[in-house]
């Protein structure tokens, strides 16, 4: 009798096979250049939109086209004019891989204003519809530079920490915890964010019953340590001398340990598994006035003026925001005994001490380590990170209408705006570098008498290059597409996937993070 095949193993084979076929088409013999062999395997796989790529048999009626026989609207386009790419001199192979891809932007463009009754040519282009036309070409030829920027000599820089080298083949996600490759704050949870958060907030951190039930029943506790048990209570040890964390008896609430790799470096940062212990709290407030991509359209200048951009980002963020002690025992991880902290993490007996939760307990046996500082990966975590970074902009003189964000009016006023993502306070200023200078230096008194410790290295001042939440502002003009690290993260899966669209959505998610 044939044995079944579980989904695992399918899985496994579909990604295997998808392998093959991208490296193979991948390693042909070809005259495109990179970026466009990339982009030419891409849209020639997308075969779910060849339907809308084919010609209709009219356009959209619309009461303009009926009533006065013309069309006003901007879609339906036609496709890009044959002299838009002479222009550029290239290759005809070349130049028909262009052709490809401007005429699958055209069609899905089409598609989404009507969709399948949109055809893609047209006998004439409106001047509107020519200077659409002229924009998405160049937005285009912008791109495939953007990604011939990236040399065969950098791409595996670009890659995460899971993917392998220029054959572009995923490889195991890494998970062993390493202690010393872990970076924790010489003291941690010097800074109380609860007195500069909005009252309501305040006063469910403050009162029982708001963020956890009462009465809630303890969890089981977990035994996920991210690797090496030996590696881990080296790390509990580190995180106790920092006054990270502290040693309970007990829990109510438990999360395992696990580490993620850093881009560019051997460096890891551990996270506190919360997802079960998130789904027991009650649901937290939405993050406010989160800066996003999309806030920052609002920015403007004109052809003889220049974005400025200063940035600040806060060092281990969510490490250095005390947790209130009440919600300590929500925040357990895996237990530790005494002797192992003496034996392999070299605390003394009088350190462990001065870590216990109850100062009458004494330092023998077992214990629950616990979070003195509001945890990454606990769902509350990220509305308080934002509320008290909104509060030291306030503090540091930035208005209020003048941030950037999607759940608030776009500002009047562009000379000086600012956005808050977490821990990353980013200042923009038209025409103007000395005042977004100026307020950076606002930002460091605050954030030094705040007590607040500023990760120097990505200090960024006056710049008209530089890198604001995943966009690039590039000559204090444009907001170009995403760096090269995220152009390769997604162009690595993007030919597999699309030649092969029975591959299950789970194939994409260590794509996507």
């Amino acid at each position: 009798a044939s044995r079944r095949r579980s989904a695992s193993s399918r899985e496994a084979s579909l990604l295997r096979s998808a392998r093959w076929k991208r490296t193979r088409q991948l390693s042909s013999p070809t005259g495109l250049r990179r970026s466009l062999q990339l982009l030419s395997l891409l849209v020639s796989g997308l075969s779910a939109l060849k339907s809308s790529w084919q010609p209709a048999a009219g356009f959209p009626q619309r009461s303009s086209d009926t009533a006065f026989g013309r069309q006003r609207d901007l879609f339906p386009l036609s496709i890009v004019p044959e002299s838009f790419i002479e222009e550029l001199g290239w290759s005809a192979e070349e130049s028909v891989a262009l052709r490809l891809i401007l005429d699958a932007q055209v069609a899905s463009l089409n598609w989404l204003y009507g969709p399948a009754r949109c055809c893609s040519k047209r006998t004439k282009s409106t001047a509107a519809q020519l200077d659409g036309l002229r924009r998405l070409f160049d937005r285009s030829v912008a791109f495939v530079a953007r990604l011939d920027s990236v040399t065969d000599s950098s791409w595996e820089e670009l890659l995460p920490s899971w993917a392998a080298d220029n054959a572009m083949q995923a490889v195991a996600v890494q998970t062993s915890l390493v202690a010393d490759r872990i970076d924790v704050l010489p003291r941690a949870g010097l800074v109380d964010p609860c007195p500069s958060l909005p009252p309501c907030l305040q006063s469910k951190l403050s009162t029982a019953g708001e963020v956890f039930p009462i009465d809630l029943p303890a969890m089981r506790p977990c035994t996920g340590v991210g690797g090496d048990k030996f590696e881990y209570v080296k790390l509990i040890a580190i995180q106790l001398r920092a006054g990270q964390l502290g040693l309970s008896r007990s829990a109510v609430g438990y999360g395992s340990i696990f580490a993620v790799g850093k881009r560019g470096s051997t460096r890891m940062r551990a996270i506190w598994h919360g997802a079960q212990v998130s789904a027991l709290a009650l649901r937290p407030p939405r993050p406010q006035h989160l800066a996003s991509p999309t806030a920052l359209l609002a920015l403007r200048c004109g052809a003889d003026e220049q974005i400025f951009v200063s940035k600040r980002d806060a060092s281990c963020w969510f490490d250095q925001l005390r947790l209130p002690s009440h919600l300590r025992q929500y925040t357990g991880r895996p237990r530790v005994s005494v002797s192992e902290l003496l034996l392999i993490g070299g605390l003394s007996l009088e350190e462990v001490q001065a870590a216990l939760e109850d100062p009458s307990c004494k330092p023998r046996g077992s214990f629950t380590p616990v979070s003195r500082t509001w945890p990454m990966g606990f769902s509350w975590s990220s509305a308080v990170a934002q509320s008290y970074l909104l509060s030291l902009c306030e503090k540091s003189g930035l208005q209020n209408s003048g941030i950037l964000a999607c759940d608030v009016r776009s500002p009047s006023d562009l000379r000086l705006t600012h956005a808050a993502a977490t821990d990353d306070i980013m200042l923009f200023a038209v025409g103007d570098r000395l005042a977004v200078c100026e307020a950076a230096e606002r930002v460091d008194h605050t954030l030094e008498a705040e007590g607040v410790i500023r990760n120097r290295k990505k200090d960024v001042d006056g710049a008209t290059d530089a890198a604001v939440v995943g966009v690039h502002l590039e000559d204090g003009h444009v907001l170009a597409a995403p760096p090269a690290r995220c152009l390769c993260i997604y162009f690595m899966p993007s030919p597999a996937c699309c030649n092969d669209l029975s591959l299950p959505h789970v194939s994409w998610r260590p794509c996507l993070g």
